[in-house]
């Protein structure tokens, strides 16, 4: 009986390989136990039984520690030193036609208005938050 547990184990190690979602090896490792396990023990009741449970305890035990060390960090650039700066509208900024361009800190950015208005080509404006790589800005009263 232990042939097809190790079969089991393969197979589950090789979908780990695949989707590298840090789940199914937990499973794995616990076939690979009940495989030990089925040289000592018949009964393929008791064979499940203690595979649902090692495969349990892997998940429930192991799997924090691994995700939590393999958080993604987030790598800061300088792109969020523009965030309040001033800028200015090259392409009048257009909420039907997927905003405009607005030239801030020595580049040109897509942009799109904070409440979805027009603002006009050489208005001023500050800039609110990044979204990917369109800035979201506000028409402001300040100077460049």
């Amino acid at each position: 009986m232990e042939f097809y547990w190790i079969i089991t184990m393969a197979v589950l190690f090789l979908i780990e390989a695949v989707t590298m979602n840090f789940l199914t090896m937990w499973f794995s490792a616990g076939a690979l136990l009940t495989a030990i396990f089925s040289m000592f023990v018949d009964n393929i009741v008791a064979q499940l039984g203690f595979f649902v449970i090692t495969s349990a305890l892997f998940l429930l035990l192991a799997k924090p520690i691994f995700d939590k060390q393999n958080r993604r960090v987030k790598i800061k650039t300088n792109c969020d030193q523009i965030l309040g700066q001033i800028g200015e509208v090259t392409t009048t900024i257009h909420p039907i036609e997927n905003g405009g361009r607005v030239y801030v800190d020595g580049t040109s950015w897509s942009a799109k208005a904070k409440n979805g208005e027009i603002i006009e080509q050489d208005a001023i404006v500050k800039v609110l938050e990044i979204k990917g790589v369109t800035l979201i800005v506000e028409k402001t009263d300040m100077k460049v």
